[in-house]
C-alpha cells in the first residue's frame, strides 16, 4: 500500500486557511449571481423585463404552426389579468421571408378597462403595420372575460413563418406576476376567414410606393407633409378640440407628404388627391356639403353647395322649426265657395287653423294628417257639429288660399299659420 501522507480536512486546517476557503465559497455564490443578472454591453437572456411592478414586458417566439401550409391557422395571447385590470397592453409582432413574405411588422395598442364581466374601456389602434406582414397575418381586438384578457391572431395559408412577439403592460395594477404568467397557444377556432382585407394602420402613413392610407378618425394624429417642390410647405395640426389648423413647418424643401393643402411661397396652393379606403376624401366632403346645402335650403334657408362650414352652420342655426303667424281676415264669395286668402307672410306655412269669428265653423288643415282640410260647422237645426271635409288648401311661399263649401263660412275669420 503505497503512502498518502496525512489527510488534509477541513477541521485539521488552521483558521487563515478556513477563513480564506470560506470567503472563496462567497465569492463563488456572488459570481453565480452576478453571472445571471443583468449587465452592461453583455446579452441577457431573459424573455421578461420589468421596470417597477407596473410597467413590465415579456417576449416570444411562435413557430407552432400546422404542418400543412395550406391550412388557415390560429393562436391566442392568454394574459390572466384577473378580476380587475385598468392600463395599456402594446403589442409588438415581426417576421421575415421564410415561407411566404411576411417582412415587416406591426405595433398596436389596447387601451382596456374592466372589472370582471363589465368593460368600461376597450379600443384597439394599430400605430404601424407593414403590407407584407398585414397579408400573412390578421390581429383582432383583445377579447375580456371575467379573469382574463386574450388576443387571437390568425396566420393565412400557404405560410409557415415564424413570428416573434413582445407584449408590454403599463398599468396600475401590479401586474409582474400577471405578465409572467401570460402565455401564447394554437386556437382550435380559427379567429378570422380568409381571404381578409389587410389591415392598415388607425392614422395616415406614407406608403413606399408614395401613396398615403390609412384612416382619418377623431383619434387621427397630425401633422403630414407634402412635398412642396422646393417651395416651403405647411403642415395641419389639431387642436384640443379636434379642429384642424394650418402652420408653417420647421422644414423647407426636405419635407415629402402632408394630409392637404400646401401653401407656396408665390402664394399657391397645391390640393393632393387623398384616397383613403378607395374613397376620394375631397369629392366626398363637396357631395356631401351639397346634400347638407339643399337640406338646409329646403328648410327655408337659401344655402350655396359651395357655402363654407361655418356659413351652413349660421344658415342652419337660421332655421326655425317652430312658431308662425296669425291675424284677422274676411272670407268671400266665388262661385259658391267661400274663400279664405291670406298673403305677406315671411314664410311657407305647413299647417293652417281658420276659425269663424262667430265661432260656428273651423277649418283645420294639418298635411301630415291629410291632404284635405277637416271643416267642421254648426248645424243649428240639430244642435249639433257636422264634419263638411272637402276645403281646398292651396299653399303659397307667402301665405295661403283655402276654399270651402261649408255652409255658415262667409265673414270675417281669424286664422294661424305655423312653419
Amino acid at each position: 500500500m503505497t503512502y498518502k501522507g496525512n489527510i488534509v480536512a477541513y477541521n485539521n486546517l488552521n483558521e487563515d486557511l478556513k477563513l480564506k476557503i470560506d470567503k472563496t465559497a462567497d465569492i463563488n455564490a456572488i459570481k453565480t449571481k452576478v453571472d445571471n443578472s443583468w449587465q452592461k454591453g453583455v446579452y441577457n437572456d431573459t424573455a421578461i423585463t420589468n421596470l417597477g411592478n407596473s410597467s413590465t414586458s415579456k417576449a416570444f417566439r411562435f413557430n407552432d404552426w400546422d404542418a400543412d401550409n395550406s391550412k388557415l391557422d390560429s393562436l391566442y395571447i392568454n394574459i390572466p389579468v384577473g378580476r380587475a385590470f385598468s392600463g395599456l397592453i402594446k403589442l409588438t409582432l415581426t417576421s421575415d421571408y421564410i415561407v411566404e413574405n411576411a417582412m415587416g411588422g406591426t405595433e398596436i395598442v389596447y387601451n382596456i378597462a374592466k372589472v370582471e364581466d363589465v368593460v368600461f374601456l376597450n379600443t384597439m389602434s394599430i400605430n404601424y403595420i407593414s403590407p407584407d406582414f398585414a397579408k400573412c397575418f390578421y390581429i383582432k381586438p383583445l377579447v375580456s372575460e371575467a379573469s382574463r384578457l386574450y388576443i387571437p391572431i390568425t396566420k393565412a395559408p400557404n405560410t409557415r413563418n415564424d413570428i416573434n412577439i413582445k407584449i408590454e403592460i403599463f398599468s396600475m395594477n401590479a401586474i409582474f406576476d400577471t405578465v409572467n404568467a401570460i402565455t401564447i397557444n394554437r386556437d382550435s377556432d380559427i379567429s378570422q376567414s380568409h381571404p381578409w382585407t389587410p389591415q392598415t394602420t388607425s392614422f395616415m402613413q406614407k406608403n413606399q410606393d408614395n401613396t398615403i392610407s390609412g384612416s382619418i378618425t377623431s383619434q387621427s394624429t397630425f401633422p403630414f407633409i407634402l412635398k412642396p417642390y422646393g417651395q416651403r410647405a405647411h403642415m395641419f395640426h389639431k387642436d384640443a378640440n379636434g379642429n384642424l389648423f394650418i402652420a408653417p413647418t420647421a422644414e423647407n424643401g426636405n419635407a415629402e407628404w402632408s394630409l392637404g393643402a400646401v401653401f407656396a411661397l408665390d402664394g399657391t396652393v397645391h390640393m393632393p388627391k387623398l384616397i383613403v379606403d378607395g374613397v376620394d376624401l375631397k369629392q366626398s366632403v363637396s357631395n356631401g356639403k351639397a346634400q347638407v346645402a339643399s337640406a338646409i335650403t329646403g328648410k327655408g334657408v337659401q344655402t350655396a353647395s359651395d357655402a363654407t362650414f361655418e356659413t351652413m352652420a349660421n344658415n342652419i342655426n337660421a332655421i326655425q322649426t317652430i312658431g308662425g303667424a296669425k291675424g284677422n281676415g274676411t272670407s268671400y264669395m266665388s262661385d259658391s265657395s267661400t274663400i279664405f286668402s291670406v298673403s305677406g307672410l315671411s314664410f311657407g306655412p305647413r299647417v293652417i287653423n281658420i276659425y269663424s269669428s262667430n265661432g260656428g265653423a273651423r277649418i283645420i288643415y294639418n298635411p301630415m294628417v291629410s291632404h284635405i282640410a277637416d271643416t267642421f260647422a254648426f248645424d243649428t237645426n240639430n244642435y249639433r257639429w257636422h264634419n263638411y271635409g272637402g276645403t281646398n288648401v292651396q299653399l303659397l311661399p307667402n301665405g295661403f288660399i283655402a276654399t270651402a263649401t261649408a255652409p255658415n263660412l262667409l265673414g270675417s275669420y281669424y286664422w294661424e299659420a305655423f312653419k
